[in-house]
């Protein structure tokens, strides 16, 4: 949808235009068209993303009770998971 809107390949001069578009030439699959690979991509990253958070939040969860001023366990674990993944 992304790359018809910006080619304006197919003639539909809104958003709503080229969702209708879609459906007319290709049906409702062609809405659904390159999800698997998208899915494919983001559930390894997902799972690691989770993994880690369970893990980091494990190994802050003392330093975070010691020192007042840090945040949650769950926060900071977050955090430092989401560096970690880029």
């Amino acid at each position: 949808l992304k790359l018809l809107r910006q080619l304006d390949a197919m003639g539909g001069s809104t958003l709503v235009g080229t969702l209708k578009q879609i459906v007319r030439t290709e049906g409702l699959a062609g809405l659904w068209r390159g999800n698997v690979a998208n899915v494919a991509r983001a559930f390894p990253q997902k799972g690691v993303l989770l993994m880690s958070s369970d893990i980091f939040r494990e190994l802050v969860t003392p330093m975070c009770a010691a020192i007042v001023w840090l945040p949650t366990a769950a926060a900071l674990g977050g955090a430092l998971a989401g560096a970690t993944s880029v």
